[in-house]
């Protein structure tokens, strides 16, 4: 291929301000509204068309609604790919626009909703700053593409995927999706897709980086504060349970998305996110979650400039960078290397420190490569598509929720269990019972007296004496209550035990359990184990049973 670009050739005159700039694009959106609705196509078309240049209106609900009935138009003409394009257009300049499920065909809904789902910000997409630059009339015939680089000293080459070398100042290209790649000798190819729509000039800044950056395992200075300034820490707090555990993640939206592992929030009743010198408390909600994907989008009550991109799935070798927040709170970067990637996760080549859950790992452009999921693996960002397309959805017809409200349909708030015993020694072992809140840190043993905080539900408690089973009952955590429990083990060394266990049930016994609802008013349970034997007096004047063997 022939390098052309060099930094005295390429100039985009596209770039400076187009005539269109004089004109009113709301006032052109509503005139082409008015005739949409008075079914004249043939003149809201252009009106639309007109309207739509971003370089003369804002990208409010007046541009969405534009954009929306621009394409219910076309698909109605039989111009479904023209559809796609203004949709993903519209998705990439106002990706929270709020959908007009009344007013607009379901057919061009599912196109704009799958364009919102493709539409992402990439890491490239950070280094490629795009504008559309319309004419001075009426936008309609092929569209075109040019190309600069600004900061670049060495030539470079410039291709239209399945179209070919671009050759200065443009190339015309008829309306559609193009992938759009620029390299040049010792920097970082860059592939960027761009819309091209009719009649309209896709103008493309390209900052290649140094090829040398992916060698050096370092991120240059501008990338790391970036980097920290996206990041944040999460301190939940769950009920019964021990001091804040600490999650992190990444602000992924301008409008405030935080992008985290579902873990993070798990069963929290309360959230304070530190990012930079802020620390948030109130006003933080739930704008989407998967508990199968492990991960979660929180909506904070903030509006920032800028946001991570997330980046495509990375080749083995190349560099990653943790951003971590030692305590939750000081930021501190390492490197690593990625063994192999994909959309199933991506598995670190070196060994590093455990890290708090949602700990974000960026590229050598800051971009989100993903989450901390596992010692030496990661969630992929762009598992998270899906997610982010709901949050934003979700955020633009307020139905987020509360940690409450998810904690609630999911199941996941926490209770305590007090369990005391009246033999020293003693050691309890609780398993969960419940499918759902199977996880590794729910299996607990320790010593008696003990405190377990969990989410609601079903749990084996089984009562060890020299490291011998006694016992095993079961009990029930409720959300937000703390209980209490006493198991006696006592009783059961008078009780001769069979001659093939002598010596092994040494100090064990046959408990009686009563449960208490100490300070909250809640009345007193008795459980029952086992039926059948000597029956006893227990606090309330409740009876429970001692079962024979």
């Amino acid at each position: 291929m022939r390098s052309w670009f060099s930094p005295t050739l390429v100039v985009l005159g596209g770039l400076a301000a187009a005539p269109a700039a004089a004109q009113d694009g709301p006032t052109l959106l509503r005139q082409g509204l008015q005739a949409f609705a008075e079914f004249d196509n043939a003149v809201a078309q252009p009106l639309l068309r007109r309207g739509l240049n971003p370089a003369v209106g804002p990208q409010d609900s007046l541009w969405a609604l534009g954009l929306q009935s621009l394409g219910q138009i076309l698909f109605d003409e039989g111009q479904a790919d023209l559809v796609t394009v203004w949709a993903r257009f519209g998705m990439r300049l106002a990706p929270d626009m709020r959908l007009d499920s009344v007013n607009v065909i379901g057919d061009v809904l599912a196109v704009l909703t799958a364009a919102r789902a493709e539409v992402v910000p990439t890491a490239n997409d950070a280094l490629a700053p795009t504008q559309w630059v319309w004419p001075g009339g009426d936008p309609s015939g092929p569209g075109r593409i040019e190309v600069r680089l600004p900061s670049l000293t060495v030539p470079a080459t410039a291709l239209v995927v399945g179209r070919g070398v671009i050759t200065p100042p443009f190339m015309s290209l008829p309306a559609g999706v193009y992938r759009i790649q620029v390299s040049a000798q010792g920097y970082r190819m860059i592939e960027v897709t761009r819309e091209v729509l009719p009649g309209v000039t896709t103008a493309i800044a390209f900052d290649l980086a140094p090829a040398r950056l992916l060698a050096e395992g370092t991120l240059t200075p501008d990338r790391r504060d970036e980097a920290f300034s996206r990041s944040a820490g999460l301190l939940a707090t769950r009920f019964g349970g021990p001091p804040p555990t600490c999650g992190a993640g990444m602000v992924v939206g301008r409008d405030g998305l935080l992008l985290t592992t579902y873990r993070a929030i798990r069963g929290a009743g309360s959230l304070e996110v530190v990012l930079g010198a802020r620390r948030i408390g109130e006003g933080v909600r739930v704008a989407a979650y998967d508990v199968a994907a492990d991960l979660a989008v929180l909506a904070l009550p903030v509006i920032r400039g800028d946001s991570a991109a997330l980046a495509a799935a990375p080749a083995p070798g190349a560099y990653a960078w943790r951003v971590a927040r030692l305590g939750c709170d000081a930021p501190a970067v390492s490197a690593t290397r990625i063994a192999a990637g994909g959309a199933g996760g991506i598995a670190l080549a070196d060994s590093l420190a455990d890290s708090p859950t949602g700990t974000p790992f960026v590229t050598e452009t800051g971009a989100l490569l993903g989450l901390w999921d596992a010692p030496g693996r990661l969630i992929p960002a762009a598992r998270a598509i899906a997610v982010l397309a709901q949050a934003r959805d979700h955020v633009a017809t307020r139905r987020t929720q509360t940690l409450a409200e998810v904690g609630t349909a999911e199941r996941h708030l926490f209770g305590s269990m007090q369990v005391t015993a009246g033999l020293t020694g003693a050691t309890a072992h609780v398993t969960p019972l419940e499918p759902w809140a199977r996880w590794p840190e729910l299996d607990v043993r320790s010593p008696l007296p003990m405190i377990f905080a969990g989410p609601a539900g079903r749990y084996r408690l089984t009562i060890l004496v020299d490291n011998q089973e006694r016992n095993t009952t079961e009990f029930t955590v409720r959300a937000g209550v703390a209980d209490a429990m006493t198991v006696d083990v006592g009783r059961v060394a008078a009780v001769p035990p069979p001659p093939a266990a002598v010596g092994e049930r040494r100090g064990g016994g046959f408990p009686w359990i009563f449960a208490a609802l100490g300070g909250v008013g809640a009345g007193v349970a008795a459980l029952v184990l086992m039926g059948g034997g000597e029956s006893l007096p227990t606090r309330g004047g409740l009876t429970i049973t001692i079962p024979d063997r």
